[in-house]
C-alpha cells in the first residue's frame, strides 16, 4: 500500500473503531484545509497530532514534509500530502444506508479536492472543531472485571465523572464495583465492544479541549 501511495497528494486510510462516532486523525498543518472533508463525513471529532507515535499509515506520507520544513526553515516546503486516518464509526455500523451516505460523502470530498470531475454540493455544517490529540483522554480500566458503562457515545461529560463501573463478580457486594472516571471534559467518542476488562485496557476516549498532563509522551494513540 505504501508503494502505491508514496507519490500521492491525497491519502485516506479508512478504518473503524470498536464503538465510535465518525472522526478523523490529521497533522495540525492540514487543518483547516481538511475542514470540508470533516464536514462531508459528519465528523464528531478531528484529532490533531504532529506525531501520534503509532507508526500510523497516514503519517508516513504527511510528517516527512513537516519535518523537512522544520529542518530547512529557509525553504518554503509545504505540507504536501494531505493524509488522514478516517475512523468510520464502529465495527457494527454496517448497513446499506450508512455505506451509501459514507460513499457519497467520500465522493463529494474527492470532487472538492479535484480528484474526480464534477461540482459537489456545498459542504454540510461542520459538527466539530479540531482539537489536539493530547487533549483526548484514553480512559483505561483500573482492574479486571465486567465493564458496565454509564455513558453513551456522544454524551458530554466533565472531568471526574464516572463513565463506567468495573464489576468483580467474585467479590463481596460492598467491594464489587469500582468506578472508572475521565480526566477530560468533553465528548464521549468511543467505547469498547468487549465488556470484560483487564487492568490497563483502554475502554473509552473522551475528547477534551485542553492538553492533559498524563498525555505527554511518544505514543498518544492510546496512552
Amino acid at each position: 500500500m505504501a508503494s502505491l501511495a508514496v507519490d500521492a497528494d491525497l491519502v485516506w486510510d479508512l478504518h473503524c473503531d470498536d464503538e465510535a462516532l465518525m472522526h478523523l486523525f490529521l497533522i495540525p498543518e492540514h487543518w483547516p484545509q481538511a475542514a470540508d472533508f470533516a464536514a462531508d463525513l459528519g465528523c464528531r471529532a478531528v484529532l490533531l497530532a504532529e506525531d501520534s507515535g503509532g507508526n500510523s499509515f497516514d503519517e508516513t506520507f504527511s510528517t516527512p514534509w513537516t519535518r523537512l520544513a522544520k529542518h530547512y526553515p529557509q525553504h518554503p516546503i509545504p505540507a504536501a500530502c494531505l493524509a488522514a486516518t478516517v475512523e468510520l464509526r464502529g465495527f457494527a455500523d454496517v448497513d446499506d444506508a450508512t455505506a451509501a451516505r459514507d460513499a457519497q460523502a467520500l465522493f463529494h470530498s474527492l470532487q472538492r479536492f479535484g480528484v474526480v470531475a464534477g461540482d459537489p454540493p456545498p459542504p454540510p455544517t461542520l459538527r466539530c472543531q479540531a482539537t489536539r490529540l493530547d487533549a483526548t483522554d484514553s480512559v483505561r480500566a483500573p482492574a479486571t472485571g465486567v465493564l458496565a458503562y454509564t455513558v453513551q457515545l456522544g454524551d458530554d461529560v466533565e472531568a471526574g465523572d464516572v463513565i463506567a463501573w468495573i464489576v468483580d463478580p467474585t467479590a463481596v457486594p460492598e467491594q464489587a464495583r469500582l468506578p472508572v472516571t475521565t480526566r477530560a471534559s468533553g465528548l464521549v467518542l468511543s467505547r469498547r465492544t468487549q465488556r470484560y476488562a483487564r487492568p490497563g485496557m483502554p475502554i473509552a476516549k473522551v475528547v477534551g479541549e485542553d492538553a492533559l498532563p498524563h498525555r505527554q509522551g511518544d505514543y498518544l494513540l492510546e496512552d
